[in-house]
């Protein structure tokens, strides 16, 4: 059967936006980002991109610019992250104490075809087995910067391909949805839901922002407690101080001398 994308507007809880993605692997937010901090971030990728070569691995469909490390480079990415909801999300899912795993600004030009589907928990396989309906280890947000369409190359799910057993792939038939939204929307999906960006037949360039977050006591894609130094961290809101690594995983991983990095280096509470 068919189904709608469904978008939750800003008033829904977390645990509704969990109960959906339990079901379907993904969900749609709209309208919870403000349009500046959406704005700010459009100009953060603009000032990265220039001279970005496009990404060269075929699996990424020939069309696609990265900017990786992007919280480390972004203030208004930080904002982003602010967001409650966002964090409440991540911990909702992953259990308390989450890391952000890896965030990248994402610009996908004009495309011959889009990416290969896959899933983005492969990074913790064979370690971590795939459990149909099982503990999850990683979750994505793909924040729409400017609209995304299915024309201009919006992010493509496979519902409920999260409960698929190992070994099964997307085959012909499968339903694959383009996640439609306007700027400030977000897309949410499960490390283990199949998903890869669309292809892109506008003039125009789709524009996206990416922030991954994985169990606590998993090692992150990318080292934030390298990328933003201690004096840039401190400035930072606590819970986004804490999710690049500032704080030890139930205050035994990750510490120094028995304590929590943030607590050793002063930060404020």
């Amino acid at each position: 059967t068919s189904m709608r994308v469904d978008q939750f507007d800003p008033s829904a809880s977390v645990a509704d936006v969990k109960s959906h993605m339990e079901e379907w692997g993904f969900a749609v937010v709209v309208g919870r980002q403000p349009p500046a901090v959406i704005d700010a971030v459009r100009r953060d990728i603009d000032r990265h991109a220039d001279g970005l070569p496009l990404l060269d691995k075929p699996f990424f469909g020939g069309a696609l610019k990265k900017i990786d490390g992007f919280v480390a480079k972004s203030p208004a990415m930080v904002d982003l992250m602010a967001d409650p909801f966002v964090i409440d999300l991540a911990e909702a899912i992953l259990g308390p104490e989450p890391l952000l795993n890896g965030s990248a600004g994402f610009i996908l030009e004009t495309g011959s075809r889009p990416q290969d589907l896959h899933h983005d928990d492969i990074i913790y396989q064979p370690y971590l087995p795939r459990v149909p309906g099982g503990p999850q280890s990683l979750i994505h947000y793909m924040f729409a910067i400017t609209e995304f369409t299915a024309d201009n190359g919006a992010t493509r799910m496979v519902p409920a391909s999260h409960l698929w057993p190992a070994g099964r792939e997307p085959a012909e038939g499968d339903e694959v949805l383009a996640l439609e939204m306007p700027p400030g929307g977000f897309a949410v999906w499960l490390g283990s839901t199949w998903h890869g960006a669309g292809r892109n037949t506008t003039a125009r360039p789709r524009i996206g922002a990416d922030l991954g977050f994985n169990c606590g006591w998993l090692r992150p894609h990318e080292a934030y407690h390298l990328l933003v130094p201690q004096a840039l961290a401190r400035s930072y809101p606590r819970r986004v101080r804490e999710v690049l690594g500032y704080r030890a995983h139930r205050g035994m991983l990750g510490c120094i001398d028995r304590q929590n990095p943030g607590d050793l280096l002063g930060f404020p509470q």
